[in-house]
């Protein structure tokens, strides 16, 4: 059996931290491999923030990392969530995109690291943001992963200028999917739909 390491969430509003790994009390998702904190962190309520990787989202081999989160804040402050797993090994380009709703201001970092530490910040693989009031997305990818065993490490800052402010967001770090894959995956299809046409046909 795999041995993972934990993947783990950190919370903090500046005066208050809270550093969740998979399985500790303050997690509320049974699956291994994702993290989902619900409580009170500062000035901010979260809804639900969760962080979720291997083995549940991809394997050490093809990494696959999310972050998604919905809060509100009870007066202005600032929000850093950071969600980071080690151990990958897959030596691909990696991509980042995001989506999501804000009355604020949020932006989002990724990195990728070499050391293979948690939360390492070795080499950054995304910059989105920051994103102002209203919906938003954003990609950035084609950065290579370091040689393995490497750290992913996600950070979404989350600044609100007063209470009532809401923010929710879903922020994805993946191997992308090959273009000859995407050809073959469109070629599979037209003959399944060629085979279809003929056996109607007969």
């Amino acid at each position: 059996m795999q041995a993972w390491a934990l993947p783990t969430l950190e919370l903090s509003s500046g005066a208050t931290t809270l550093t969740i790994a998979d399985g500790d009390a303050l997690d509320s998702n049974a699956l291994a491999g994702a993290v989902t904190f619900i409580g009170t962190v500062g000035n901010f309520f979260l809804n639900v923030s969760t962080g979720a990787t291997k083995p549940t989202l991809g394997s050490a081999a093809f990494p696959d990392i999310d972050l998604n989160s919905v809060n509100s804040s009870s007066a202005a402050g600032t929000l850093t969530i950071k969600f980071s797993e080690t151990d990958y090994t897959g030596a691909s380009k990696l991509k980042s995109d995001v989506g999501g709703t804000t009355q604020g201001e949020v932006s989002f970092e990724v990195y990728a690291d070499a050391t293979n530490a948690l939360f390492g910040l070795g080499t950054q693989i995304a910059d989105l943001g920051p994103f102002n009031g209203g919906a938003f997305s954003g990609v950035s990818g084609g950065v290579n992963a370091p040689s393995a065993p490497y750290s992913l490490t996600q950070i979404a800052t989350i600044v609100h200028g007063g209470g009532q402010n809401t923010t929710s967001f879903d922020l994805q770090t993946t191997v992308p999917v090959p273009a000859t894959l995407g050809l073959l995956g469109v070629g599979l299809v037209g003959l399944g739909w060629l085979g279809r046409r003929r056996t109607a046909a007969a």
